[in-house]
């Protein structure tokens, strides 16, 4: 059977994308000769929207390229968390610095140290920083890479509603009852209340286990 015409090899023999060129054509896939010096195959549609510009994951382009990647990745981290508990200006300062989240020495003062325990200790793209204990800081001991569900999963909502202040009140965090972790959504869900009346509890001084536990009240609003 006949290629399709925009496949044919003397078109498209030549033509580079990213690390890889076309030398090829076989079984669907145009057949492609890596800067690193290996063959392989790649269906057309990954080489045009740039799904693939190197041999694999393996190839050693691919790595040296990742590597980067993850140094860029790790100083934005790093350069973030200092934010967070030294900046007072830093829209999240509050969660962080403003009531005591500090950093350890070696890692505030030389992102090196802290970029070789990240690379020691599991750290990849898909994963970030996380504090073992919530309650305290930066440092070796407490820290992990996690993901965002395991990070939620370890999250605790140490305020109350009034707490915060009026313009920094979320209702995103879990809250935990019981030795449980769950979203408010949930919560109100198991012990069967709407949010908006556990907002108006919360509003009027409860925390959000009060207002979830304490039964209604004939003749109160809430």
């Amino acid at each position: 059977m006949e290629q399709p015409k925009k496949y044919k090899i003397e078109e498209w023999a030549g033509k580079r994308y990213g690390h890889l060129v076309i030398v090829g054509y076989e079984k669907c896939k145009f057949i492609c000769k890596c800067d690193c010096g290996n063959t392989v195959g790649v269906k057309p549609s990954y080489l045009f929207y740039k799904k693939m510009s190197t041999c694999g994951k393996e190839c050693p382009i691919h790595k040296e390229k990742n590597q980067g990647r993850a140094h860029r990745r790790l100083y934005h981290i790093w350069t973030s968390m200092k934010q967070r508990c030294y900046n007072k200006n830093h829209k999240r300062y509050y969660l962080y610095g403003g009531r005591g989240i500090t950093i350890c020495d070696e890692w505030l003062n030389n992102y090196d140290v802290f970029e070789e325990w990240a690379l020691k200790n599991g750290y990849n793209d898909d994963l970030s920083i996380d504090r073992i204990d919530g309650n305290k800081g930066y440092y070796p001991e407490n820290c992990r890479w996690a993901t965002y569900q395991q990070q939620r999963d370890n999250a605790e909502n140490p305020y109350t509603y009034m707490d915060k202040p009026k313009e920094k009140r979320y209702w995103g965090k879990r809250f935990k009852i019981n030795g449980q972790i769950k979203s408010k959504t949930e919560w109100c869900n198991i012990y069967g209340l709407s949010t908006q009346f556990v907002d108006y509890r919360m509003k009027h001084g409860m925390t959000f286990e009060e207002a979830i536990k304490t039964p209604k009240q004939q003749g109160k609003s809430f």
